[in-house]
């Protein structure tokens, strides 16, 4: 009888020792957090640029060994690309931007790291991978005064066998873009700003009129309306009148103030005008009289 007990004690203890032994494989999942909306003012003078983030997220559900997981973040080039240029829209208008590793705007932009997962027991771990949003000042045509908008798609991707992702993926994250009218002059290629509307030489009672003109550009917002204008139709310099007009032709006339004109998003060329009408006798008692008089030119929109 005791014999008989002890075998059946033995098979007992067996039971139990492969009854603990037994436990649930650890298994892994990652998803990718919300990403947040981007929102940009365009500058014309430098590059706009403002920082993003998102959070990638594995969890280990159950015991076992460690596990390296390697995944990437993509994002595709939005609604409106032309190429792989992304392009926030308004209606039949558009403005470049792009999504990049750093605040420059130098180097484009794709999530990428590794999650280290300990052996043991469950746990969760995170990355925040930060990204920047940035609008260059140069545009093909400078942006029309719009409010521009798109959306961009960021896609989680894991490169480690047996891990799943869960959640949305992928993410969406809207833009928009604010353009403000704005209007600059510059002068053109080889002359300067501001230029002088320079008569040369008058002889007192010539039987010609004397013309001159100096030429400038504007560069306005496409579609914003704008005026130009001169604080005087002319003058009087060393006793001799002359006219002042503006005009996109050389030594043509022209008008004061000129416009409303529409910008184009590129450069426009015009011309101040000088007249100095014939047969004037000026003040002139020695035998030259250099005069200078300064108007100003002002661009309104």
């Amino acid at each position: 009888m005791m014999l008989n007990c002890t075998r059946l004690l033995c098979t007992a203890i067996l039971v139990i020792i492969f009854a603990s032994g037994a436990q649930a494989a650890a298994t892994y999942s990652c998803s990718l957090g919300a990403a947040p909306s981007y929102s940009q003012t365009y500058s014309i003078t430098g590059n706009s640029s403002t920082a993003l983030s998102v959070t990638v997220t594995c969890v280990k559900s159950g015991s076992g060994g460690g596990l390296s997981i390697d995944y990437t973040v993509t994002p595709n080039n939005g609604l409106n690309p032309s190429g792989a240029q992304n392009r926030a829209a308004s209606g039949a208008q558009y403005i470049n931007y792009d999504l990049y590793t750093d605040s420059s705007c130098t180097v484009p932009w794709s999530g990428a790291g590794t999650i280290v997962m300990p052996g043991g027991g469950g746990t969760t771990l995170s990355q925040t991978l930060t990204y920047y949003g940035c609008v260059p000042a140069t545009q093909p045509t400078l942006p029309a005064a719009l409010s521009y908008s798109d959306t961009v798609s960021l896609q989680l991707a894991v490169s480690t066998g047996g891990v799943t992702i869960t959640g949305p993926n992928p993410r969406t994250f809207p833009v928009t873009i604010t353009a403000n009218a704005t209007c600059t002059m510059s002068a053109l290629p080889g002359t300067k700003l501001p230029g002088n509307v320079d008569f040369g030489t008058y002889t007192a009672f010539q039987g010609s009129a004397k013309t001159a003109n100096t030429s400038f550009a504007t560069v306005c917002t496409n579609l914003t309306p704008y005026t130009l204008s001169l604080d005087a139709n002319g003058g009087v310099v060393s006793g001799l009148n002359y006219s002042l007009g503006l005009n996109t032709t050389p030594n043509t006339g022209g008008s004061n103030p000129l416009g409303p004109v529409s910008g184009t998003g590129s450069a426009q060329t015009y011309y101040i005008n000088g007249t100095m009408p014939a047969n004037q006798a000026g003040t002139c008692a020695g035998a030259s009289c250099p005069g200078t008089n300064v108007h100003t030119l002002t661009i309104t929109y």
